[in-house]
């Protein structure tokens, strides 16, 4: 026989009050942590705040190097090297738990500290990454805890302007610094990215000695890269079963140049007029200098809580100013 049941008397999950909520103990996280160009550069240790090397060019040649038998010796001129100099600056995030954070029990999370020091870690190396990419001068700072001038690092992108493979906006363009603690004077009307632009700077880097190796751009750019009509001689690595846009070595007549995306490229100029930059890169030239690397420090304890920081003092050395070159005022709007 049927059997009635009151809904009242059945236990139903719309009426509990109790049940344990099912949380992933993942924790989903997509903010970009790319660092392309501080992940590419080499490394070297250095000794001090301040920190140099040699560079130098081989001697004039000419179609006229004849000489007479028996001629007699003539010395030449010789070659000097040319002292370059950069210096650290100190870079770091912290993180701060009370001690009831760190006692409870959390979905994804085995300790709140190291969660929290995971976070400002990615976030400390895209701080450098932006820094290795922007139009920062080399500032040597005051020297004293209570000024508010720091030192700051030449940046990579700065140093590529004070070489000879610079091309900027003819009418409007950026001028770029005359000396390694100069500041840009940023300009405005920053034109779309052709073909001719990309290859007026290879030109001149290969017209200069330099090697062609590596392009960053922003993603606006890369956009306006895929488009080129040179695209046949550009290399795409596919398999059988994907389709891709996506160029991973371009062909140039100076040589094969890998493009790579940064997010962290920024625009500039009053409200962004200037546009953005296109880095010609010799990784091989390119390095980061660590004074101190990155290093994890407890603070000292202040009531219940617990602090923690990670400390870099870095700088950036381009080996060779002529072995990499930039594209100033480009739309970082794709068209």
């Amino acid at each position: 026989m049927a059997i009635s049941v009151t809904a009242s008397h059945v236990a139903e999950s719309y009426d509990s009050g109790n049940m344990k909520a099912d949380v992933s103990d993942i924790i989903f996280n997509i903010d970009p942590s790319e660092t392309p160009l501080l992940s590419n550069m080499g490394t070297r240790d250095v000794a001090n705040t301040t920190f140099e090397w040699n560079v130098e060019d081989l001697p004039s040649s000419g179609v006229t190097n004849k000489k007479k038998e028996g001629a007699d010796f003539t010395s030449e001129a010789v070659t000097q090297v040319t002292r370059k100099t950069n210096v650290t600056q100190i870079s770091s995030r912290n993180a701060t738990v009370t001690g009831t954070m760190t006692a409870v029990s959390q979905y994804g999370k085995q300790s709140e500290m190291a969660h929290q020091m995971m976070l400002v870690s990615k976030a400390l190396k895209l701080d450098i990454d932006k820094a290795i990419g922007s139009h920062n001068k080399q500032e040597a700072g005051a020297g004293d805890q209570a000024s508010s001038s720091e030192r700051q690092t030449q940046s990579l992108t700065h140093q590529i302007s004070r070489g000879n493979n610079v091309v900027v906006k003819d009418s409007g363009g950026t001028t770029v610094p005359s000396s390694d603690t100069g500041a840009y004077t940023e300009g405005s009307g920053a034109e779309s990215l052709t073909e001719t632009f990309f290859v007026d700077v290879a030109e001149k880097i290969y017209e200069n000695g330099g090697k062609l190796d590596s392009v960053i751009c922003t993603p606006a750019v890369k956009r306006e890269i895929s488009d080129f009509t040179g695209r046949g001689g550009t290399q795409v690595i596919v398999d059988e079963t994907k389709v891709t846009s996506n160029v991973t070595l371009f062909a140039s007549d100076f040589g094969n140049v890998k493009v790579m995306i940064s997010r962290n490229l920024d625009t500039y100029g009053s409200s962004g007029a200037g546009g953005c930059d296109l880095l010609f890169v010799d990784f091989s030239m390119a390095k980061v200098a660590f004074l101190r690397p990155f290093t994890r420090q407890n603070i000292a304890k202040q009531g219940d809580s617990d602090s923690e920081q990670i400390l870099a003092e870095w700088g950036v050395q381009l080996s060779n100013p002529d072995s990499a070159g930039v594209r100033h005022n480009l739309s970082n709007t794709y068209s």
